[in-house]
């Protein structure tokens, strides 16, 4: 079956590229401020590259980082100094968003850690003796984005 981006191939990172991928681990190499467009249509704009990707080949794309995408990342990375981004793991997905004519489309998400759907645990028999587990679990997951190795 052909696809639109089968024949119109694009440098940037869109949100054909992470549909139905689930969270894409993406190892940022730099950003650069870049014009993007064409024409009238010609603006500056925060171009994020990367290194590596859990999805091959998609490491060779360019994301154009939007505001919300920027605050995330920084949030996310407890960093808003750009360059010091470099050699730091996040993960992409798709969203619904509003663009500016007030539209909702498909949109690349930023997200610090997969999120995994949850499967219901099987109930498990309780010794009435046994002792129930209330820890709280650390607030950084084993597979942050800080930690992940490609």
């Amino acid at each position: 079956m052909k696809k639109k981006g089968d024949f119109f191939k694009s440098t940037f990172l869109n949100a054909t590229d992470v549909h139905g991928q689930g969270d894409i681990g993406m190892k940022i190499q730099s950003l650069q401020d870049e014009e993007v467009g064409r024409g009238a249509d010609a603006r500056q704009a925060a171009v994020m590259y990367f290194s590596k990707s859990t999805v091959p080949g998609l490491e060779t794309k360019r994301m154009v980082v939007n505001s919300t995408n920027w605050d995330r990342i920084a949030l996310y990375l407890k960093q808003d100094d750009a360059d010091q981004w470099a050699g730091r793991v996040i993960f992409l997905h798709e969203e619904f968003c509003t663009n500016p004519q007030g539209k909702t489309v498909p949109c690349v998400r930023v997200s610090m850690n997969p999120v995994k759907p949850v499967a219901p645990a099987a109930p498990a028999a309780q010794d009435a003796a046994a002792p129930i587990d209330t820890a709280v679990p650390s607030a950084a997951p084993a597979n942050s984005a800080t930690e992940m190795e490609f």
